[in-house]
């Protein structure tokens, strides 16, 4: 997981991952770009906004290599 935080004065509700992907390119293709690698991976974007600022959050599961037994190095 990768957060980003930042303490501006956050932005407007309508401008969600969501809208960012679904309406207009207000927020140009940056959003949208992240949403779609996220997804590629598995993962998922988030974006958290209020008056007390801006969060990004990229999650991407990891996967962890099942161990069989009886395996010699």
């Amino acid at each position: 997981m990768l957060e980003v935080i930042d303490e501006g004065h956050g932005m407007p509700a309508q401008y969600s991952v969501e809208s960012a992907l679904d309406g207009p390119r207000v927020l140009g293709v940056g959003l949208r770009g992240m949403e779609e690698r996220m997804r590629q991976l598995g993962g998922a974007l988030e974006l958290i906004s209020s008056a007390r600022g801006t969060t990004v959050v990229a999650s991407v599961p990891l996967e962890v290599p099942a161990i069989t037994a009886g395996t010699s190095s």
